[in-house]
């Protein structure tokens, strides 16, 4: 992938998809609104995938995975008109795997479909398109207080961590190119200096 830094903005020589994911509180929104200025701004389009789809499981877990599949195509036909496009997702497929169980009841057997969007995610966009960063803590109860959304969806840090295991879990599950990042040990600054090197790396087909 050819790139370069010009004005202080990341130009990558190809489009990217690349989803943020992680519990409450682990500085994604901060991530983002860094990414967006990192990036050629015109070309740089953010979505929020992070808001609840409801709590029944079975309308929780249809209604997600139609919006996933109908958003990958629509992210192929941004590709498509803008080439240099950058897609930045709060939160993707893996929110569901993370949040589904804890959250809305979902059996595992359920959970785990959310891996099956991955298929489609590989043919439409391509695994050197995609970057995966996930957001991982070893303190929950110290990302539970800086929340900004406190009590509001996770309301026990006995739910803060079993998310934050679950994200780990999709770590070893997980096919799209990915790195998980611990912002307890690193500050904004750097979070973003790690990501940005991430969506600069040469991903081949054996990554």
């Amino acid at each position: 992938m050819n790139w370069i830094i010009s004005l202080g903005k990341v130009h990558l020589g190809d489009c990217m998809l690349v989803i943020i994911e992680g519990v409450d509180g682990t500085g994604k929104s901060t991530l983002i609104e860094s990414l967006k200025v990192e990036c050629l701004p015109l070309h740089t389009y953010a979505v929020n995938f992070s808001y609840p789809k409801g709590y029944e499981t079975n309308v929780s877990a249809a209604l997600a995975r139609g919006e996933y599949l109908g958003s990958i195509k629509v992210f192929k036909e941004i590709f498509r008109l803008d080439p240099d496009a950058v897609i930045i997702c709060d939160r993707f497929h893996l929110g569901e795997f993370a949040y589904g169980p804890v959250k809305r009841g979902y059996p595992e057997w359920l959970a785990e479909k959310v891996f099956e969007i991955e298929d489609e995610i590989l043919k439409e966009i391509g695994q050197k398109n995609i970057r995966l960063i996930i957001m991982g803590v070893s303190k929950p109860e110290v990302v539970m207080k800086r929340s900004d959304r406190p009590g509001e969806y996770l309301t026990e840090l006995k739910e803060y961590t079993e998310v934050n295991k679950r994200y780990a879990l999709a770590a070893g599950k997980t096919r799209l190119p990915y790195i998980v990042i611990q912002p307890d040990y690193l500050n904004p600054k750097q979070v973003l200096d790690r990501v940005v090197q991430f969506m600069v790396e040469e991903i081949d087909d054996n990554f």
